[in-house]
């Protein structure tokens, strides 16, 4: 085969699976939003007639990023505008689907962060988030996710269920009520000693020394 035969192979079947796999993800990713928003709503009418100073809210943040607000809480979802596959040796290609058919391989992907909303709010440059957890969905709609606890374990038998809007909204509020539980920890006293007047107040006023949740129970280390 020469050179331009094997380009126009290529083309044909590496690039148009990775583009099939790019436009799947991104219904994927509309369905997502859809089901964040849903969730909002719905948990909005419940909590506004207990507390309305409670916010629910939810943010589409243009084709690639959504948010949903929970209280002090942030989740950003956040799709990747690659499509992606894993080295050799990851176990992805010793699974049965894959290894009928290695096209299977090939994912786009999408990224759960957990912020503090007043680190948005209050532009707190210095604060962390945390990825807590990837969504690896195929062009057949397979998936599988790795991160944090429950992230590491809940979802990890590719080939066996698909994205349905049901397990999309499975994960989101599994994400949600793990960031609740994780509660914003004082850091020790030896930390917060000493501080230099830049790190005291920014441009605007604000204290910008940095804030973040310490990762506990359930998003704890997945090699545990």
């Amino acid at each position: 085969m020469n050179l331009t035969n094997e380009i126009q192979n290529l083309l044909a079947t590496r690039s148009a699976l990775k583009q099939r796999t790019h436009r799947h993800t991104m219904d994927v990713f509309a369905r997502l939003k859809k089901v964040m928003a849903e969730i909002a709503h719905e948990q909005w009418e419940k909590i506004k007639h207990v507390d309305s100073n409670v916010p629910i809210l939810f943010q589409e943040k243009g084709a690639f990023e959504a948010q949903i607000q929970f209280s002090g809480d942030l989740l950003v979802f956040h799709q990747h505008t690659n499509t992606f596959t894993f080295p050799k040796d990851h176990p992805i290609h010793k699974n049965k689907k894959v290894k009928e058919n290695p096209d299977r391989a090939y994912f786009g992907v999408i990224l759960l962060y957990n912020f503090l909303a007043d680190s948005f709010k209050y532009a707190r440059m210095n604060d962390v988030g945390f990825c807590i957890g990837r969504i690896f969905v195929n062009a057949e709609n397979h998936f599988f996710m790795d991160g944090n606890k429950p992230f590491s374990f809940l979802y990890e038998d590719f080939g066996v269920q698909e994205l349905t809007d049901e397990l999309l909204k499975a994960i989101v509020e599994q994400a949600m009520l793990g960031a609740i539980d994780d509660e914003l920890m004082v850091p020790p006293f030896d930390q917060e000693q000493l501080i230099s007047v830049g790190e005291k107040i920014s441009r605007d006023g604000n204290m910008i020394i940095a804030t973040s949740k310490k990762l506990g129970f359930p998003y704890t280390d997945s090699t545990d």
